[in-house]
């Protein structure tokens, strides 16, 4: 596993508890919008959005997925659960160990790389980045609805609490009839403006069709309202999450001793990540990773082809090998069905499939699942010596790579 998955290590220790309180906040947005009826379209997408995030990050009784990683650590013997770091040396795994040798390339010690996720000039697209401060402004405004949290000890709020009044009280109608001007005057403009009835009442209507000057009361203002959009924030704070989460991926170049060719697997691996590497080097060997690169004859491409997660002058131009192939483990239908975006990114995609001669091959290709069909590509070619594939559901693709 990576360090990151380490219960025993301090930074590990805080980066759980970063994202253990980020989910709780999202869980606590989920509800809220669960509770709510007649959510306008955004929002509505929002929920959609949530609910699918969440039900990946929470298992079926509502526990963490992490506890997953401590289920899988229990099977084996402490001593046999490795915590891997770049700085861990080669591994050579007992009885191939004169075949193959594998280094660890990420996740980073590096704070600020764990968390970048947006670089221009790496990238194949253009973005920006936000902080954590997101989860700490919507867990802040739940604790106040909580009452556990006093208004005037929100370090979040855009105003000093001076400068606004509570909404529960100027919405009551004892606000509107109090003896404090300034509290009165609040409290009518809410109700005019913000608060009035949802229904107005036919002599009103009438009114207001015959042009007369109806009360502003008696207008429906109901459309002006935005008690809930405050908690469209939280689809941001879930992708930051998930970046975060796709940064600590542990990363694995596998070196095939004989022909010192490398398989790369990045798991979800994010800019910061990619990143990361140009500063990793290994005791006792020269081996650098525009080497390891250079080398690379098989790539599973990082996060379902997504556009931060492939790196552009720190990555695939320096896999120059001219047996190159890739493998993307994508749906394209249903990454835009749950909202991710484009995916596998076009733009990535064009520049997989020049620098392979098209030995690119998607979990979705049609032709995986038809006897009769093949690849864009011949086999043999390149690094491909065989294929083989599931040829009535399009379940599966077996390659021999050499």
């Amino acid at each position: 596993m990576a360090w990151t998955e380490n219960p025993d290590d301090p930074q590990a220790q805080q980066l759980d508890k970063f994202k253990g309180g980020a989910l709780t906040v999202l869980h606590e947005a989920s509800q809220q919008l669960d509770q709510v009826t007649g959510l306008e379209p955004h929002l509505s997408a929002v929920q959609r959005g949530m609910q699918a995030f969440l039900r990946f990050n929470f298992g079926a009784k509502g526990e963490k997925v992490r506890s997953a990683r401590d289920a899988a650590a229990r099977l084996a013997k402490r001593s046999d659960v490795k915590y891997l770091e770049p700085k861990s040396p080669p591994i050579s795994p007992l009885g191939i160990a004169k075949s193959v040798r594998i280094y660890v390339l990420g996740p980073p010690r590096d704070a600020a790389m764990l968390g970048l996720t947006e670089r221009q000039s790496e990238m194949y697209g253009l973005g920006t980045a936000d902080g954590w401060p997101i989860a700490r402004a919507l867990g802040n405004a739940f604790s106040i609805n909580k009452k556990t949290l006093l208004t005037g000890d929100d370090a979040t709020a855009p105003f000093d609490t001076p400068e606004g009044s509570d909404l529960s009280g100027v919405r009551s109608k004892t606000a509107r009839s109090s003896t404090n001007e300034r509290v009165r005057t609040t409290a009518q403009f809410v109700y005019d403006f913000y608060d009035g009835p949802a229904e107005i009442s036919q002599a009103a209507k009438k009114r207001l069709k015959e042009q007369q000057s109806p009360d502003p009361n008696e207008r429906d203002q109901s459309w002006r309202r935005i008690d809930h959009d405050w908690l469209g924030v939280s689809a941001d704070l879930a992708i930051q999450l998930d970046d975060r989460t796709n940064n600590s991926s542990l990363v694995f170049a596998f070196e095939f001793l004989d022909t010192k060719r490398i398989m790369l697997f990045v798991g979800d691996a994010q800019v910061g990540n990619w990143l990361s590497w140009q500063n990793v080097s290994w005791a006792n060997d020269d081996t650098t990773i525009p080497d390891l690169l250079a080398r690379t004859i098989f790539y599973k491409v990082g996060h379902h082809g997504s556009r931060n997660a492939t790196l552009k002058q720190h990555g695939l131009e320096l896999m120059t090998s001219p047996d190159l192939s890739a493998f993307i483990p994508t749906n394209e239908k249903d990454a835009l069905k749950v909202k991710w975006g484009e995916m596998p990114f076009k733009t990535i995609l064009e520049d997989l499939e020049k620098r392979t001669s098209q030995r690119v091959i998607r979990a979705d290709d049609p032709w995986i699942g038809q006897p009769a069909s093949k690849p864009k590509f011949d086999v043999p070619s390149g690094a491909v010596l065989a294929l083989q594939h599931d040829e009535k559901k399009g379940l599966w693709v077996e390659l021999d790579i050499a």
